[in-house]
């Protein structure tokens, strides 16, 4: 199965979601995540980070980015460059 993610960014304020929503869209999404993705993270907090910075980024009790519909947009919450959804990491290695 192939899953693109499409995060579009909007400008209204909205109020996040808690700890608790966070880490349970993390731990549905870990499954899914690809083996490359798992052996360039090299380690699964690192990976945990990048999910947790993507989770905190949406609405992840009413917007499904990985399991919902193919044909709905998951609005970006959080940090945009040239128009595009962004989040913050360092490359495992450096």
């Amino acid at each position: 199965d192939e899953v693109a993610l499409s995060l579009i960014k909007i400008g209204r304020f909205w109020g996040g979601c808690s700890d608790e929503e966070v880490m349970a869209a993390v731990e549905l999404w870990e499954p899914y995540v690809h083996p490359r993705a798992r052996e360039f993270f090299t380690s699964p907090s690192n990976l945990r980070e990048v999910l947790v910075q993507v989770a905190k980024g949406i609405d992840c009790v009413h917007f499904e980015p990985i399991l919902g519909p193919g044909n709905k947009c998951v609005f970006w919450h959080g940090d945009v460059e040239d128009g595009q959804a962004v989040i913050k990491m360092v490359k495992p290695g450096d």
